[in-house]
Formats: structure tokens, C-alpha cells, sequence
């Protein structure tokens, strides 16, 4: 916890008469002790009659400041009835009158994020997943971590952490935590090693490993950020997929111009792999499922959402459906959403549409790698990953304006291999999906 001494929510003063405003917390929880309307500079005052709620989830609503028609000073801190959790959510409703040029501050204690592997938390099977999902949604990031992810692990073997992590256990207290964190089958520390531990057990390991700030080791994950000064968040949640392992954030904004103006964003990165096994384990286990991530764009799309879904599907337009099915992951995605800002190049179909448009190369790549002998992923050494497989599907009142970071493409697979990423040029084993999208219902359009 660190102490909050005055955070402001909008970044531009604003002016609010009869009506209101609500917003959420971009990345922390607060236990809250009050309120300002300005800053040290500001002395001025409105008149005007008003209420502030907070929330815990956006639903149920706690009255924590009722003004009757009188002078507020902005530089006074308001009292307020304190509600006896964490909230995230508030809203400023004026009943009579007008303030005028203020910012609205929150006074209390913040909660700030916690990396998952610090609590021990598990995906392993469907039932830890759900355990998992709900204590974290109810910390209110837009952040899922990939729990045991390979991109750790491979981190603390190159760094000798996991051996100094081993060694620390052996030095425990209790004799069998070393043997109960190693691979059984490799040796060395398993990738999982923090999920056969008590919660706050890995946080003393790292540091007797001489890992100074546990706080700042993390797993990969998805994120999804936003432009705060323009939108805001409403809702944040995260949907771990029911086999377990992976899911998606879902995040609706709010237009800071127009509140009624909304837009949800989904962002996901889909198991990887490139057999027909592979594609049917991301369509059975992580698209077509109840509780995967079609049914939430289809859900969405039908209330008439304006949709932007973001992923590394590592599947590409032109990849097969396996076995006896009749879609892939890119046809299955492209009729549920509708759009795709691949489209002039690839129809719904996965079909590759844009060949004469220019003679001299290929179609378009956002992975170009090989991967070498010292890959974490034995299976996929030597292979070239030469193909689109990051996407951005988009629904409702949006229209693909132009691609930012232009599509790379090579005259062949064997010039690509000239300029394999990472690179010191393109850090990321993927080039960047930057674009463009028209929002007919924002703002300022």
C-alpha cells in the first residue's frame, strides 16, 4: 500500500452542470479517506448542490459526499462517508448549480499491483482458473498473466536465478521445498515452481536468491492501455479460458467528450503452434468454448458494441482448418467480428486477395524468426515463422482508416531471412500491428 496524497482523474479541468460524470481508477484500488476540486494554485469556488458515489465493481453504489446548495472552496479536502473496502469506480452527480474549472481529486490509501507469482496463484485446471480469475479480476488491472510463462522461465535459467532459487530451498527450513519446486523430468526449477508454494513463499526466495525486489519479476501477459486525457475506463475485467491456461481482458472506455460514446477493447494472445492439433486446441480450448472468446465478440457485436479485439492468434488467413472442421481461427474471428484490418489483403475466407497489387513482394509478415538451438520450444528449432498472425478485428460504428506502422513485406521467404527478428533495429520477435480506426461515434470523430 503507499500513501495517495492527491491523484486527479482528469488531466484537464472540466466544467459540470446539472448531471453527472463517472469514471474508474486507471490502475490501482484505494481505500478512501476524501475529496478536493483543485489544486494548490486554484482558490476559487463554485455554488452548486451535489453528490459523489464510489464502488467496489461498478454496480453497487456507496454514497460518500452529499453537498447541499452551498459554496465549495476547491482547495478545502472534503470528509467524506468512507466506505469500508477498496473502491475503483466513482461518480460526481450535480443536482443544482454548476462547478465550474475544476479537477476532482481522491484523497485516500492506494493499492498498487502485485505480480501473481508473489500469491502462488494456479491455472492449471478449470477450477484454480476460475479461483485465480476472480481474486484477480477483483483487483481491477487490465492485465492477465500467462501464469508460468515460458518468457520467466527462460528469463531465471539465463540468469541463473532458478539455480540460486534451488539453493535457497535447499537451505529451508523444510526439507523436501526443493525437491517439491524442481523439474522432475529436466531438473533444474520447474516452471510452475511458484504455484507449489504457500502465498509470499517466492517473494522470500527470490530475496535470499539475492533477487532485491521481487516486485519488479513478472510473467508475460496482455495489457491493454488507453489514452486516460481522452477516454476513460468504466469497466475492466479479465476471462481466464475454462481448460485453463491463457484468456483475455475486456476493458469498456468512455469518451471524456461524450460519455455516452463507448468503446470495448478485447486483447489476447492464443496458444501457439503450427499443427492441425495446434489450431483445433485454440478453436476447442480457447475460441468456440463456452466462456472463450467468440461467444464474448458475438455477445458484444449483437448488443451493438463498438468492438476492437487485439491478439497474437499465432494463426495466420491461410491457415487450414484441422481435421473435419469446415473454419479456421482466422474464419472463425473474421465472421464473429466482421472486419479486420487485414482485409485488403486476405478475405474472410483466409484467401490471399492482394497478389498484383504489388509484383515485387509477398504477402504481408508480423513474424519473421527462426528459432535457434537454444529455444525454451525444442519442437520449433529451425522452423521460419514467416506469416500474419497478429490481428485486430473491429465491429460496430469503426472503419479501418490506414495501417500506421505499414505492413512489412519481403519479395520472398528467402530474402526475409536477411533481416530475422529480434534485431537491434526490431527488438520483438513480431513487427508492431499499429492502425488507424475511425470512430464515428467519439467525440471530435
Amino acid at each position: 500500500m503507499e500513501e495517495l496524497e492527491s491523484t486527479a482523474n482528469n488531466f484537464e479541468r472540466f466544467t459540470i452542470g446539472k448531471g453527472w460524470v463517472q469514471w474508474l481508477l486507471p490502475d490501482s484500488w484505494v481505500h478512501l479517506q476524501g475529496f478536493s476540486f483543485g489544486d494548490t494554485d486554484q482558490i476559487n469556488s463554485s455554488t452548486a448542490s451535489f453528490r459523489i458515489w464510489c464502488s467496489e465493481d461498478g454496480a453497487t453504489w456507496h454514497l460518500a459526499y452529499e453537498s447541499h446548495e452551498k459554496e465549495i472552496s476547491y482547495d478545502i479536502v472534503l470528509s467524506c462517508k468512507r466506505p469500508p473496502g477498496l473502491v475503483k469506480s466513482f461518480k460526481l452527480e450535480v443536482l443544482e448549480g454548476e462547478l465550474s474549472d475544476i479537477f476532482f481529486n481522491i484523497h485516500g490509501i492506494l493499492q498498487t499491483y502485485r505480480p501473481a507469482h508473489l500469491d502462488g496463484f494456479s491455472d492449471a485446471t478449470a477450477e484454480k482458473a476460475i479461483q485465480f480469475q476472480k481474486e484477480w479480476d477483483s483487483r481491477g488491472f487490465a492485465f492477465l498473466p500467462h501464469l508460468a510463462s515460458i518468457s520467466m522461465h527462460v528469463y531465471m535459467q539465463n540468469t541463473g536465478l532458478g539455480k540460486r532459487i534451488l539453493e535457497a530451498a535447499s537451505k529451508s527450513k523444510d526439507p523436501g521445498l526443493a525437491q517439491k519446486i524442481t523439474d522432475a523430468k529436466k531438473g533444474g526449477l520447474s516452471r510452475r515452481w511458484y504455484q507449489q508454494l504457500p502465498p509470499g513463499t517466492s517473494q522470500i526466495l527470490l530475496q535470499e536468491a539475492g533477487f532485491k525486489d521481487p516486485q519488479r519479476l513478472d510473467d508475460m501477459g496482455v495489457a491493454i492501455f488507453w489514452k486516460d486525457r481522452r477516454l476513460v475506463a468504466t469497466e475492466i475485467s479479465t476471462h481466464t479460458y475454462p481448460g485453463g491456461g491463457k484468456g483475455f481482458v475486456k476493458v469498456r472506455l468512455s469518451d471524456r467528450r461524450d460519455p455516452k460514446s463507448t468503446l470495448v477493447v478485447l486483447g489476447t494472445h492464443l496458444s501457439s503452434g503450427e499443427e492441425p492439433k495446434d489450431e483445433e486446441e485454440r478453436l476447442s480450448s480457447e475460441l468456440l468454448c463456452e466462456g472463450g472468446l467468440i461467444p464474448a465478440i458475438k455477445e458484444l457485436r449483437g448488443s451493438g458494441e463498438n468492438l476492437v479485439v487485439c491478439m497474437d492468434a499465432n494463426s495466420h488467413p491461410e491457415t487450414k482448418p484441422p481435421g473435419e472442421r469446415k473454419a479456421s481461427c482466422w474464419q472463425e474471428l473474421h465472421r464473429a467480428a466482421g472486419a479486420s484490418v487485414w482485409d485488403e489483403f486476405y478475405n474472410e475466407n483466409g484467401g490471399y486477395i492482394a497478389e498484383g497489387k504489388r509484383k515485387d513482394v509477398e504477402h504481408p509478415v508480423t513474424t519473421n524468426k527462426v528459432r535457434g538451438p537454444q529455444s525454451a520450444q525444442a519442437k520449433k528449432i529451425g522452423l521460419h515463422a514467416y506469416s500474419v498472425i497478429d490481428h485486430v478485428f473491429y465491429a460496430g460504428n469503426l472503419q479501418f482508416h490506414e495501417h500506421v506502422h505499414q505492413p512489412v513485406q519481403y519479395p520472398s521467404a528467402k530474402d526475409a531471412l536477411q533481416e530475422v527478428l529480434p534485431s537491434l533495429r526490431d527488438p520483438s520477435d513480431h513487427y508492431p500491428v499499429i492502425v488507424d480506426l475511425k470512430w464515428q461515434g467519439g467525440a471530435g470523430k
